[in-house]
């Protein structure tokens, strides 16, 4: 083979290499219909911390963790949250209390037709909860060896609703496991600076704003102690995936593999 070939050969091999890379890069049609059912949750979320119930709420937490030269700060925070996550909400029909969001039977029927089509962020968000455990634990590990952020992000809220929650060693339903699954989707690339998703999900639900990342949210949410539990127990994760696999947080999964 000539100099020449050989060279277009290789140019060939890579532009191919990127527009394959580029393809899995673009949602598909059933993780477009998710990001959606994401997006109207972010809505509800949002319609729940307009209540005038919610404002005194947090204007009594910014009381408690805020001093008075950042409290401004922390406001102007919570208004922009507030108003990129209400952001295309007008079609949708949450019925919305300032405790609780019962979402719209069309945003439902979203996540469960990217279910069906085989988004797997969809199966974990719509049966995650309720399917049997080695499904689960396979799901999660194949969640985990893909790299898909948006997805191990959501793990931590899965396992704490599940019944048979003891075998992860979750003893009760709790935030813990939800922020550790949460920061360690961090570490694949999930969107966690100020202004994300997870920053306004704890700035409007949690009610701290005004934090430039994820990490300092959970601080001011939990404290030094609790956070330094939320980060350490992310590290051993992220050790135990480096080093023995996604398969390896989910002994039974692993051993009847």
């Amino acid at each position: 083979m000539s100099l020449m070939r050989y060279c277009l050969l290789c140019l060939l091999l890579f532009c191919t290499a990127l527009g394959i890379a580029h393809a899995e890069e673009l949602p598909s049609e059933a993780r477009q219909l998710t990001l959606r059912f994401l997006q109207d949750r972010d809505c509800g979320e949002a319609a729940m911390a307009a209540f005038p119930e919610s404002e005194q709420r947090f204007e009594a937490r910014l009381a408690e963790i805020q001093p008075p030269d950042a409290q401004a700060a922390a406001r102007a925070e919570r208004a922009a949250a507030l108003a990129r996550r209400s952001a295309d909400c007008a079609d949708l029909n949450h019925i919305v209390s300032s405790a609780s969001v019962m979402a719209d039977p069309d945003s439902s029927k979203r996540l469960g037709s990217a279910a069906a089509q085989g988004d797997p962020l969809a199966l974990l968000l719509a049966q995650g909860s309720i399917m049997d455990g080695d499904s689960f634990r396979r799901l999660a590990a194949q969640l985990i060896d893909s790299g898909d952020a948006e997805a191990i992000a959501r793990i931590g809220w899965v396992l704490a609703t599940r019944q048979d929650r003891d075998q992860f060693g979750i003893d009760r339903a709790n935030l813990i496991v939800a922020d550790t699954w949460l920061l360690l989707g961090c570490e694949f690339g999930l969107d966690c600076g100020a202004g994300s998703r997870a920053v306004d999900h704890f700035c409007l639900v949690r009610m701290v704003c005004g934090h430039p990342d994820l990490a300092a949210a959970i601080r001011a949410s939990r404290g030094e102690e609790g956070s330094a539990e939320v980060v350490e127990s992310r590290d051993e994760l992220l050790q135990r995936i480096r080093q023995r696999g996604a398969a390896s947080l989910f002994p039974t999964y692993a051993s009847g593999s």
